[in-house]
């Protein structure tokens, strides 16, 4: 089994950012620039999350991605959108221009919640469905499930775990912690939680030793973020 590479990105109206964790993060430029040279770095997938959701989660007033940005720039890859999911409007424009393959939903996890992924589900087909757990490693190495709406963490259980490989086809293990930070996947902690390894894709603080353990294990997928492509740093 291949371990497919994506490319992890935040995005606000036409804007690109990196994330540093929640709150934390840096402005990379207008997507259409990133769009344009993304297949130069030989990956197979770009998920694009709205602020609404993880990992930035601001306190400040940013809007939603500009979806029309993937009806302007050709995108020669798989386009996976996360954040602003459960709004009749985002849903019907995804119906009408198929602009992107698969949509990662993290709140409706959260919440064990099957309302908005079962509308997608049903019209896009269960394989564009992508669970994410985002989570909080405390010093203790204990993983915590972020609550992007009540802005706290609480338990991850087992019966979270289950339900987001019930209902979605592949699920996001991503580690808030550590996001923006290359190498500092907490790869240790997460593998116990995992159910089914050729459904599951790691995401932040990914690198390329990520990359090698996911593949001795057969996991399906390794986003990385802007930090491991280009090496950027926080200033």
């Amino acid at each position: 089994m291949r371990t497919r590479i994506g490319f992890s990105v935040c995005g606000s109206e036409s804007n690109f950012y990196q994330s540093y964790g929640i709150g934390n993060y840096a402005f990379l430029g207008k997507s259409s620039l990133v769009f344009s040279n993304i297949e130069k770095h030989n990956v197979d997938e770009i998920l694009i999350i709205s602020p609404r959701s993880n990992p930035i989660s601001p306190a400040s007033n940013f809007l939603p991605y500009d979806y029309k940005e993937l009806e302007k720039n050709y995108i020669g890859l798989p386009v996976i959108m996360s954040g602003s999911l459960r709004y009749q409007e985002t849903f019907e424009y995804h119906s009408k221009t198929g602009v992107s393959e698969r949509f990662m939903f993290s709140t409706e996890i959260v919440e064990m919640n099957t309302k908005w992924i079962d509308i997608y589900a049903n019209n896009f087909g269960r394989q564009s469905i992508i669970g994410c757990l985002p989570l909080i490693i405390n010093n203790n190495n204990i993983a915590y499930l972020y609550d992007d709406h009540k802005k706290s963490h609480t338990s991850l259980t087992s019966s979270i775990i289950d339900f987001a490989y019930d209902v979605c086809d592949e699920v996001v293990f991503q580690d808030l912690s550590n996001y923006g930070d290359s190498g500092a996947f907490a790869y240790e902690v997460i593998m116990p939680l995992i159910k089914d390894n050729k459904r599951t894709i790691f995401n932040g603080g990914c690198n390329n030793h990520t990359l090698k353990l996911a593949k001795n294990n057969e996991i399906a997928a390794v986003y990385f973020d802007n930090l491991t492509m280009h090496n950027a740093k926080l200033i």
